[in-house]
């Protein structure tokens, strides 16, 4: 299985790694799959089991009230995700609907509201435990010069497939807040990655992640049958590039939805 996925990953060798797993058969495809990269808002994820783990430990109320300060905002144009930045000071939203944005909209406001509130320590703390062994969650959302000066965030496509396995299998987390976390990443509004070249209809559990700046474009999530709405495939793709490469954006995103169709066809036997 997933044949002709490897002939087409082959040709860009060191500059993407991919993580195909067929939850069914427990067939398996990787490539580069332990390289840490930079990993843009991937790292996201984690601030979204960080919250879940706290309510899970009764620590933290989801439906608590917090009211945007001036000094919460992260970003000044379009190229810093999401729109909480743009809600007008004193604004109350629930915690459940601040990390809702920091998925759904990869809403760095959002992110950083809860990384202040946790502690990037916490967070490190959370993916030690898990035994993700190539993540590191060193600097907050929009810190470039942090990132210039060495303090970087990193992931790798296995990390991120055994933190889907973990929200699927609910074995550190009760089922009903793992399966929230689930819903959650299914209301990805970013959907040039993974889910652009499948049916409209297939549900996709995802997270993107993207700094041009860097050469990185990311999209890692589970694929789910378009029939029984059961999960079906995990698919973590990862790119690492030059950041001159003309049109990186639409190169990269061309790459990662290409290696979705592939794995989804050869999973769901639609490519034999």
């Amino acid at each position: 299985m997933f044949e002709k996925l490897a002939g087409y990953v082959r040709r860009y060798q060191d500059n993407v790694s991919v993580y195909v797993e067929n939850l069914r058969t427990g067939a398996v495809y990787e490539n580069n799959a332990d390289k840490m990269m930079k990993s843009a808002s991937v790292v996201k994820l984690f601030i979204l089991w960080e919250f879940y783990r706290r309510v899970a430990a009764g620590t933290l109320d989801p439906q608590a009230l917090y009211a945007l300060k001036d000094s919460d905002r992260e970003g000044t144009t379009p190229y810093h995700t999401g729109i909480l930045r743009d809600f007008h000071t004193g604004i109350e939203l629930t915690l459940e609907d601040i990390v809702r944005m920091n998925v759904v909209l990869s809403d760095d406001t959002a992110a950083n509201i809860l990384l202040r509130m946790f502690g990037l320590e916490s967070v490190q703390r959370d993916i030690q435990e898990l035994g993700l062994r190539s993540t590191r969650f060193d600097r907050i959302m929009n810190d470039y010069e942090g990132a210039r000066q060495g303090r970087e965030n990193y992931t790798s496509c296995r990390d991120v497939a055994d933190f889907y396995k973990e929200l699927l299998s609910a074995r550190r987390m009760p089922r009903e807040l793992c399966d929230k976390m689930l819903q959650i990443l299914t209301e990805q509004r970013y959907t040039y990655g993974l889910p652009a070249l499948l049916d409209e209809d297939l549900l996709i559990a995802h997270k993107t992640g993207g700094i041009t700046e860097f050469g990185t474009m990311h999209d890692l999530g589970i694929l789910y049958g378009l029939e029984d709405k059961k999960p079906l495939l995990i698919c973590c793709v990862m790119t690492q590039f030059e950041p001159d490469i003309p049109q990186f954006q639409p190169f990269a995103l061309d790459i990662i939805s290409r290696v979705a169709q592939l794995a989804y066809e050869e999973a769901s036997g639609q490519g034999n």
